[in-house]
């Protein structure tokens, strides 16, 4: 892929840039089911931890020492506690 630049009063400027029309198609692959379903569980945890922070009028973006997670499944617990 070639970008022409040009130089105008100091300044480079894209120019002649190739429509993505011209680029080759990107291979699209999803995502493994169990790694979404991790995502997914922990987003789902770092949203609540939000919602009981702002009721008890705590920062938001003041780190955690630490956060227990209560869960009556066990595959939930050890999905968000293992490493991606």
């Amino acid at each position: 892929m070639v970008l022409s630049l040009k130089e105008h009063a100091g300044r480079l400027h894209l120019s002649d840039c190739p429509s993505d029309a011209l680029m080759p198609p990107t291979p699209k692959r999803a995502p493994a089911p169990p790694l979404l379903q991790s995502v997914e569980q922990m987003q789902r945890v770092i949203e609540l931890a939000r919602v009981v922070r702002e009721r008890h009028n705590r920062p938001v973006k003041t780190p955690l020492r630490e956060l227990v997670v209560v869960h009556p499944d066990e595959a939930f617990l050890s999905d968000i506690a293992g490493a991606l």
